[in-house]
C-alpha cells in the first residue's frame, strides 16, 4: 500500500504544522487501489496488464574486447616555407566627375488640330487611242543599216577625161583587167549626155591604198564642182562606195586622187542604189576569201612549189520577210541586170562603211515565197574582185 500524505493542522493548536502550505481543509479519506504492474516478455514487448509473471533470468552473452592495433608513431609535418611577405599598396580612390546638373526638357507646343478637308478626285484625261507601228514601207528611203545595191551604171554612155595617165575609157567596162594607169594626184571626168538623177558613186577594182579619194558633182557644163560625200582615206583595196541620202541631177562627175606612185582604177559606176527593204537581221560574214592554190608534187610525193592561181572572195547573201509589192517594183530590175553584168554592194554603210564587194553571182537569182502572207526571201552568192 502506498502511503499517501495529507495536510493537516494539530489539535491542540500548536504552530508545528507538518505542511504548512497550502493550508485547506481535511476531506473523507479515499481509498487507493493498487497500481497493476505490467508483465513484458522476453522480447521486452508489453504482454498484459495483468499481474506480473517474472520470467527467470536470462543470461547475457559478454562483449569480446576488440584487438587494439598497435600505436603508430606520428611524424613531424615539416613547416612550409613561407615567401616573403608582400607589400600591398593602397588603391587609390576613383576621380569622380562632379555631377552634371540636367536640365528639363521643354515640352513641345503642338499646334492646334486642323480640320481636314476632303481630297478631290483627280482628273484623269480621257485614254488616247494607240495606233499600231507602220510596217516597213514599200517605199525607200531606208536607213543605212540597209544594205546598197549600185547595178545600173548611167556613166556608160558618158565622155571620158582624165588629167593624166592612159586609158581612162577603161573605168567604163567592168571586167576590172583593164584599168586606167596614174601616177601621182590625178582626177577623172565624166561628162553625161543629159543631166541624171544620182545618190552613188563607187570605184571598184583599184590599189588606191594610203590615197584620198574625193567625188564631186555639177549640174551643168560651166560651173563649179560641188563635194559629193565625204572623202575617203583609203585602207583597203576593197570598192569605195559613196552614198548621199537624197540624190542630186548632175551633168558631170569628177573622181580626185591624191597620193604617189604608180595606181590603176579599173571600173566607176555612178547611179540610183537600190535599198534593201530589209537588213541583215542575223549579221553578215565579212569575211570571205576564195583562193584557188596549185600545189604541184612530184612522183615522190615532195611539194614543187606553192601558188595562187585564182584569188577573190566568195560571199552569200541574204534577206527575207520582202513584200511583194517590193519585190516586183525594186528588186525585180536588180535580177535581170545581174544576169549580165557585176554590182557594187554595201551591206551596212552606218556600221561598216568600207565593206564593200564588186563583183557578180554565178547563178540566176530567184526570190522564194515564204508562205507569209505576201512575204517573200532571196538569196544569192557573189564572186567578188579583189586581191586577197
Amino acid at each position: 500500500m502506498t502511503a499517501v500524505y495529507i495536510d493537516a493542522l494539530p489539535v491542540d493548536g500548536s504552530s508545528n504544522h507538518l505542511n504548512p502550505t497550502p493550508a485547506w481543509p481535511i476531506y473523507a479519506p479515499v481509498i487507493i487501489t493498487p497500481e497493476v504492474v505490467p508483465s513484458y516478455d522476453l522480447a521486452g514487448g508489453l504482454a498484459s496488464i495483468s499481474n506480473p509473471d517474472l520470467s527467470a533470468p536470462v543470461t547475457v552473452p559478454f562483449v569480446s574486447v576488440p584487438i587494439l592495433s598497435g600505436p603508430v608513431v606520428l611524424s613531424v609535418v615539416a613547416a612550409g616555407v613561407l615567401g616573403a611577405a608582400t607589400l600591398f599598396t593602397s588603391i587609390g580612390l576613383p576621380v569622380l566627375v562632379l555631377p552634371t546638373v540636367y536640365t528639363s526638357v521643354t515640352v513641345p507646343s503642338y499646334d492646334l488640330a486642323s480640320l481636314v478637308s476632303a481630297v478631290s478626285e483627280p482628273v484623269i484625261p480621257a485614254p488616247t487611242l494607240f495606233t499600231a507601228n507602220a510596217g516597213t514601207s514599200e517605199t525607200p528611203p531606208y536607213p543605212l543599216t540597209h544594205a546598197r545595191i549600185l547595178y545600173d551604171n548611167l556613166l556608160l554612155t558618158s565622155t571620158v577625161t582624165s588629167t593624166a595617165g592612159t586609158t581612162p575609157n577603161y573605168t567604163l567596162i567592168p571586167n576590172t583587167y583593164q584599168s586606167w594607169l596614174f601616177t601621182g594626184n590625178q582626177s577623172i571626168y565624166f561628162e553625161l549626155a543629159d543631166n541624171e538623177d544620182i545618190d552613188t558613186i563607187c570605184v571598184s577594182a583599184h590599189n588606191l591604198i594610203g590615197c584620198t579619194v574625193e567625188a564631186a558633182y555639177d549640174d551643168d557644163l560651166v560651173g563649179l564642182y560641188t563635194v559629193f560625200g565625204v572623202a575617203k582615206v583609203v585602207t583597203q583595196n576593197k570598192p569605195l562606195m559613196f552614198h548621199i541620202g537624197t540624190s542630186v541631177n548632175a551633168r558631170r562627175l569628177r573622181v580626185s586622187v591624191t597620193g604617189s606612185g604608180s595606181r590603176q582604177v579599173g571600173s566607176i559606176y555612178a547611179g540610183i542604189a537600190l535599198q534593201m527593204q530589209r537588213p541583215f537581221f542575223s549579221g553578215f560574214d565579212r569575211f570571205g576569201d576564195s583562193t584557188t592554190y596549185s600545189t604541184p608534187m612530184t612522183a615522190g610525193g615532195n611539194i614543187i612549189a606553192r601558188e595562187a592561181i585564182r584569188k577573190g572572195y566568195s560571199n552569200t547573201f541574204s534577206f527575207k520577210h520582202l513584200s511583194a509589192g517590193w519585190v516586183e517594183t525594186y528588186l525585180t530590175p536588180f535580177l535581170l541586170k545581174a544576169k549580165t553584168t557585176p554590182f557594187v554592194l554595201a551591206w551596212n554603210l552606218d556600221a561598216y562603211p568600207d565593206d564593200v564587194w564588186f563583183g557578180a553571182t554565178d547563178s540566176d537569182i530567184n526570190p522564194t515565197f515564204m508562205g507569209i502572207r505576201d512575204l517573200y526571201s532571196v538569196e544569192w552568192s557573189m564572186m567578188s574582185h579583189g586581191s586577197v
